[in-house]
């Protein structure tokens, strides 16, 4: 019967190894800055001449999100209702979200995004 019970509390230490670091880890996740990060509408999001105001409210209210690793697509809409899409990336060294392409959505980019 010794036998069984040291196998068996052999074969808990890598679980109790595991408790600790997720213990560490959860740690670690409550003390990193929780401050929201900073938005910058970059230049070429104006490309197609929508106002700060209209990138910003479809920005906060997504309707569709399609992510990839690196950009985030949404279409919300603009403060008249009107849908646009936009393109949005995050740079975790300067704790920003940058927005990088807005424009009008159209009716068949709308479609091909809810049907992924």
């Amino acid at each position: 019967m010794s036998g069984g019970l040291a196998a068996r509390m052999e074969n808990s230490w890598p679980l109790e190894n595991a408790l600790e670091r997720l213990r560490s880890r959860a740690y670690v996740r409550t003390t990193v800055n929780r401050s929201p990060p900073t938005v910058r509408i970059l230049n070429a999001a104006h490309r197609h001449c929508v106002p700060d105001e209209d990138i910003m409210h479809a920005y906060r209210n997504p309707m569709i999100v399609i992510s990839d690793d690196d950009v985030r697509v949404s279409v919300g809409g603009a403060r008249d209702g009107n849908p646009i899409e936009v393109g949005v990336s995050y740079d975790q060294e300067r704790h920003e979200v940058r927005i990088i392409h807005a424009m009008p959505a159209r009716a068949g980019d709308v479609r091909r995004l809810t049907w992924r």
